[in-house]
């Protein structure tokens, strides 16, 4: 009786052994969180907003991509990719130090801005960030950051 019980089982053995043979082996440096996406996306995107403490000048508006605390935001507008490295990101607890280089930012009539400075900002709730940012030119803006894709 054992016998006759050993081979019903035994392909259904077969396919999970073989199932397991056939997965490929992963690097651990390559395993990361996978999120709706099926981890095909590195970082989180961050939508931001620029509002001038001058009065003559109009808020700015973009996004960026954050990974491993480099930011990245898309060649041209449309790409599907985040690839062109626009600043680093310095983090401290719930306060963190970002210095932009060449950040793309659009006006309310959608004219292209580069901006170049750097940003002093808290943590306010999961998501959200908000601080002082100082361009190259010595301007002073407010800042708010918040997160948008993950």
């Amino acid at each position: 009786m054992r016998v006759c019980s050993f081979l019903a089982v035994l392909p259904q053995w077969w396919l999970l052994v073989s199932g397991l043979l056939a997965m490929p082996v992963l690097n651990p440096g390559e395993v990361r969180a996978q999120g709706a996406d099926g981890g095909k996306f590195d970082g989180a995107v961050w939508r931001f907003t620029l509002k001038p403490k001058a009065p003559k000048l109009s808020e700015l508006n973009g996004a960026y991509r954050v990974a491993n605390d480099v930011l990245y935001q898309q060649e041209k507008r449309g790409d599907p990719d985040y690839t062109q490295v626009v600043g680093r990101n310095y983090p401290r607890r719930n306060k963190t130090r970002t210095v932009f280089s060449e950040l793309r930012a659009v006006d309310s009539q959608r004219r292209v801005h580069k901006v170049e400075g750097t940003a002093a900002l808290s943590f306010d709730k999961r998501g959200h960030w908000s601080g002082e940012f100082i361009d190259g030119e010595g301007r002073h803006w407010d800042i708010t950051v918040v997160r948008v894709q993950e």
